[in-house]
């Protein structure tokens, strides 16, 4: 990506964050899976007082053939008044409830993923990244036409979630723009791949923890003096065991897989590639009133949310809470995919 480009990213990362104040809290849980500050029987820690680097003892057992089980569950969107990084006004916390289980995606979909559908690889690649287990850099569509074309792919064959006009499959992987992507019926009825929802995404990557990173606290104290928390690009320790991101990355995308996963054994969720949701994005925050099973906002907004943060991008932007606002017909450099799909009774 170009310097100006990057700049441009970077504004309006800062354009959807602000400066409070946090101090870390340790803490371990072991809650039911599904509850809003559960770790799912699972032992989540931050570090402790002697300084000790995160403990993360994940739970596979939910997780087949790539793809990991999450069941239904209350948790608290967003981030409270007191995180550091937090937007202003777009990051506000409510309750959100999801009835529906789904399955998501254990990796970041990967070149070899894409050329597995016969999917064009053209522009693709991530620049120093030639393994085919790289993420693939993708737009908003391209992952809409990815989740389309690996329902039909399943066996037996899924029905699609999306209906695009002024594209076509051919068009994937050259910076795809189409003019028009609707649902082809109710979000959690359609039995095939799709794009999480904003809620969805958060949902598994807090994996029943409630701080910035599944592994801890923002560490206020390592943000060189003088530096914005929100945009600096310091050394994060709670950061540096989970996440490729501006310090450590090379400034290019790694493999997926590369670092350890999330309590609910999902990998790459923070940092490596932003992750596109049907979030929309307009600055403003949820609202104040708990959700259930908040739907997806294709044409709501002429922005779509990313989320998790990416190779370039600064620790306070790969929170489990940050949202990226950007263009739906404006593609960027770091963009991945990672792919859900709502599972009904004959699937558990």
């Amino acid at each position: 990506m170009a310097r100006a480009a990057k700049q441009v990213l970077l504004a309006a990362i800062i354009s959807t964050i602000s400066t409070l104040s946090l101090s870390c809290t340790h803490r371990e849980s072991q809650m039911g899976a599904g509850e809003p500050t559960s770790s799912g029987g699972r032992c989540v820690s931050c570090s402790d007082a002697a300084g000790l680097p995160p403990v993360i003892t994940p739970d596979c057992s939910r997780c087949t053939n790539g793809w990991c089980l999450i069941t239904p569950g209350t948790f608290t969107m967003g981030a409270p008044a007191g995180e550091p990084t937090r937007g202003a006004y777009s990051e506000d916390p409510v309750t959100v409830t999801l009835t529906h289980p789904f399955e998501i995606a254990q990796y970041e979909v990967t070149v070899r993923d894409w050329a597995e559908l016969g999917l064009p690889l053209s522009g693709l690649q991530p620049a120093g990244c030639s393994s085919d287990s790289c993420p693939v850099y993708a737009t908003w569509y391209d992952a809409m036409i990815f989740a389309n074309m690996k329902s039909l792919a399943h066996d037996p064959p899924l029905a699609p979630c999306y209906q695009l006009t002024g594209c076509a499959p051919s068009d994937a992987g050259r910076g795809i723009i189409c003019t028009n992507a609707v649902e082809t019926g109710p979000l959690y009825d359609c039995p095939g791949y799709r794009i999480p929802t904003e809620a969805e995404w958060e949902y598994a990557c807090r994996a029943g923890t409630t701080t910035a990173f599944y592994d801890g606290a923002i560490t206020v104290s390592a943000v060189p003096a003088g530096y914005n928390v929100a945009v600096a690009c310091y050394d994060e320790p709670e950061l540096g065991p989970i996440a490729w991101y501006c310090t450590n990355s090379g400034r290019t995308a790694h493999p997926v897989g590369g670092k350890s996963p999330n309590p609910w054994c999902l990998y790459d969720m923070l940092g490596n590639m932003f992750e596109s949701t049907t979030g929309g994005y307009n600055g403003q925050s949820y609202g104040s009133s708990p959700q259930t099973d908040p739907s997806a906002q294709l044409g709501t907004f002429t922005s779509r949310v990313e989320r998790g943060g990416v190779y370039f991008g600064p620790p306070g932007n790969a929170t489990c809470f940050n949202r990226l606002g950007i263009p739906a017909q404006n593609p960027i450099e770091g963009e991945g995919i990672r792919l859900v799909r709502t599972l009904d009774s004959r699937d558990n």
